[in-house]
């Protein structure tokens, strides 16, 4: 199979810049953000998941628009809605359930943080909240995104809880 150029070119980068961290390389990743601007958290449904999220600054939500007239901005509807498919699937697969962290993001959720990074996410393991569950994550998506469309937004979302999925 022969690779067109730019094609060849975003195999290689992906290759190079991965998605995924262990502890020890938290903080050659990035530890869990600060935002730059005012944090405003949205839980999921079932509680498993914190979405954090800012409207100022270069973390900025790219799209405030809410079509569904649901007080939040669409893309974070986007983002949990990904977040509980992608859950469900795996689940539904086989796949051991993700758990809930340690607190480390201000509560035992899995959080998800949406910000400004040079790629689209980060899945980063974690200790879980229950000693027998060593491992959980949390998961940085970029805010870059946020501009593109629910689809795109989705399926990263649901590319980075895989990684917290094997995590486990």
């Amino acid at each position: 199979m022969v690779m067109s150029a730019p094609a060849l070119f975003v195999a290689l980068s992906l290759s190079t810049v991965p998605c995924v961290s262990a502890p020890a390389e938290n903080v050659a990743r990035g530890s869990r953000p600060t935002l730059s601007g005012t944090e405003q958290i949205v839980r999921s449904q079932d509680g498993l998941f914190a979405l954090h999220f800012t409207q100022e600054g270069e973390d900025r939500l790219q799209s405030v628009q809410d079509l569904n007239a649901d007080g939040l901005p669409d893309v974070v509807d986007e983002v949990l809605s990904g977040l509980e498919t992608a859950r469900s699937a795996y689940v539904a697969r086989g796949y051991r359930d993700v758990v809930r962290d340690a607190g480390g993001g201000g509560g035992p959720e899995l959080d998800v943080y949406i910000v400004d990074l040079a790629n689209n996410g980060f899945a980063n393991a974690v200790p879980a909240e229950a000693e027998e569950e060593p491992w959980s994550c949390y998961i940085r998506l970029a805010a870059d995104l946020t501009s593109q469309g629910g689809e795109l937004l989705e399926s990263v979302a649901a590319h980075e809880l895989n990684h917290c999925v094997q995590y486990r």
